[in-house]
């Protein structure tokens, strides 16, 4: 690990004989040899080792060593490495309109969103005109940072650099160039190269592309760390449901501990990462849609028809019509069906080869749902008719959501400790994940013990959303919930997004503060969404999982949720809105401006209605 702390000694005695300090000698001694603190240390941020073990100049590699030729003198990546600093580059050239977009905008933004640890490169793509180009924005930069403290002009001084030579010959980042051409790249904090992708963001009349949107990578960057640091402190049994396969839609096993460890943890996380190819935006889904885990329901019992023979499903078969005894290319069910064939010379027509379709045999079965219901469905004979498939249970028991980006990846976590009550049994389990694009999937199951009052043992379902206007409140009648005796302790769990954009004039669901009322024995509790509809309502969200800079309108506030984020679940603590042992009134209604939302159509021509995704359980430990 490269550090930085270094001991300031005191001056050695020439003198034979130790003499015993003065109380004024000893504080001066005490303060020489104190350790001053490192650059990651005074930003409270952890220091990771520079590695030599660089690999292929690609994204998501670990970058090699290099040194470029900056205004200030030679910068050489391995000795101005911190272990906790973000280096963000960005290459100009005045005959495109993106880079001169960028080039020309304002420092004070990128600076007033940065964070401390970051470096920013300016260079440009301007054979022969390099130094003159970056020079002149470096004029800017003077200027623009002499509104901030000394110690500030300070910092950014050294942590600003403009390059005096191409880039695209230094070394590594040459190569990665000389790979994939980008005006702008990065390199996080863990020494891999990374993406940055679009720089443009809403602006006061328009969409501007500016260079505060490397700060916003920046951020994200921090973001990473801080996950994985969150994710080491959970401390958990590790489950993987799907590990790094492609996946749209599909089904994963998950193999849990028996119902007896199972009993030792009272926290789950999900964790899931979405990874894309390179580049990130042709393998990566270009719309912000739902995604969502499901956990599957189990049959009730073993199949006892799988080697019973049956019918098994038979496709119709479409006749073709004979004029005179000869097939024609007419498609045909009955002999009427070629009754235009037919001539004055009566002509014999008829249909040959209709097979009418036969529906498969099936038989009953119940299945048991993740929310301790059973439902009913069948067992169905299979193609081959030598048996029945196992029981069509259903999965569609949510237990996480998420956004995906514009056009980007993204990693999460979120706390769903209350769906441990459906998998208390442990075992062998199902999940689905439903997406409309495919992904490098990985969705873990992180279990482990923070030493809450109990476990998850039962969860009851409350109450789902639907269209949202102004007859959406009237399908919600408050319910009765008995309360076993042994209950220790009570949350209660929504997860809830608002979709619906442009149909309506208050743009509701995905743009307006819709609010959600629960009341607990007359207590009220409200989940609402201050940020909807504003600008940066998801720029500010970039700390808590907001993949930033895609290829869309990612910085407007939504609903409950942003592009490229998990959908976090809303849990309350209601213990004491219970008693154990007693019935308690559990009653819900969706607001806007607290009241009613009644819609006024926009006449827009475009958009659709208000929606309210939600699901939402008591649910109860002991």
């Amino acid at each position: 690990m490269l550090l930085f702390a270094y001991t300031l000694l005191s001056g050695c005695s020439t003198s034979t004989q130790q003499e015993k300090p003065s109380e004024d000698t000893a504080q001066e001694t005490e303060q020489d040899t104190a350790v001053a603190v490192s650059h990651c240390e005074s930003l409270g941020l952890s220091e990771l080792p520079f590695s030599m073990d660089a690999e292929e100049a690609r994204m998501g590699n670990t970058a090699a060593d290099f040194t470029l030729q900056t205004t200030a003198g030679p910068w050489v990546f391995s000795e101005s490495w911190t272990g906790c600093d973000s280096y963000l580059f960005f290459n100009h050239h005045p005959d495109y309109e993106y880079p001169v977009a960028v080039w020309n905008s304002s420092f004070d933004d990128l600076l007033a969103s940065s964070p401390h640890n970051t470096h920013y490169f300016f260079s440009s793509f301007n054979q022969g005109s390099e130094e003159a180009e970056v020079t002149a924005l470096q004029e800017r930069f003077e200027q623009a940072i002499l509104t901030l403290d000394e110690g500030s002009q300070e910092h950014w001084r050294t942590h600003v650099h403009f390059v005096t030579e191409s880039i695209w010959f230094a070394g590594a980042l040459g190569d990665l160039l000389q790979y994939r051409a980008d005006w702008a790249f990065g390199i996080n904090r863990e020494q891999q190269f990374a993406e940055v992708g679009s720089m443009s963001m809403p602006g006061s009349s328009s969409w501007e592309t500016k260079m505060e949107a490397l700060a916003f990578e920046a951020q994200h960057h921090n973001y990473r760390i801080d996950l994985q640091a969150e994710i080491q402190s959970y401390n958990s049994t590790v489950i993987t449901s799907f590990d790094g396969a492609r996946v749209g839609s599909g089904k994963a096993d998950l193999v849990l501990p028996s119902a007896e460890e199972m009993q030792n943890y009272d926290t789950l996380h999900l964790e899931l990462e979405l990874g894309c190819g390179d580049p990130y935006y042709e393998d990566c889904g270009e719309w912000d849609y739902l995604i969502y885990a499901y956990l599957c329901s189990e049959s009730t019992e073993e199949n006892p028809f799988s080697e019973q023979e049956c019918q098994p499903h038979v496709p119709e078969t479409m006749g073709l019509c004979m004029h005179n005894e000869t097939v024609t290319e007419t498609e045909c069910k009955e002999d009427t069906d070629c009754s235009a064939l037919e001539t004055e010379d009566g002509d014999i027509v008829s249909c040959y080869g209709y097979t009418a379709s036969i529906a498969a045999e099936t038989q009953d079965c119940a299945c048991d749902t993740p929310i301790e219901t059973t439902t009913e469905a069948t067992y169905t004979c299979n193609e081959e008719g030598t048996g029945y498939n196992d029981c069509n249970c259903p999965c569609n028991t949510e237990i996480g959501r998420w956004i995906t980006s514009y056009a980007r990846d993204g990693h999460w976590t979120m706390d769903a400790s209350p769906i441990l009550a459906m998998l208390k049994d442990g075992g062998n389990r199902k999940v689905r994940f439903q997406s409309s694009y495919s992904y490098d999937n990985t969705l873990n199951f992180h279990l482990s013990d923070s030493g809450k009052n109990g476990s998850p043992k039962k969860i009851i379902p409350l109450f789902q959303g639907g269209g949202f206007n102004e007859n959406y409140n009237s399908q919600y009648e408050p319910m009765d919930i008995e309360i076993p005796a042994e209950v220790q302790h009570a949350e209660l769990y929504a997860v809830i997004s608002g979709h619906g954009w442009g149909a309506e004039v208050e743009n509701c669901a995905e743009f307006c503060n819709h609010t959600h009322h629960f009341t607990i024995n007359g207590t009220e509790f409200v989940k609402e969404h201050p940020q909807a509809g504003m600008v940066r309502g998801c720029i500010d969200q970039i700390s808590a999982g907001t993949t930033p800079n895609q290829f869309g309108t990612w910085p407007y506030g939504r609903g409950g949720w942003c592009p490229g984020m998990q959908v976090d679940p809303w849990i309350v603590d209601v213990t004491e809105q219970l008693q154990a042992g007693a019935t308690t009134t559990i009653g819900y209604r969706g607001l806007f401006n607290g009241a009613d939302y009644v819609p006024t159509p926009s006449n827009s021509g475009q958009g659709f209605g208000a929606n309210i995704k939600m699901v939402s359980y008591l649910v109860l430990y002991w």
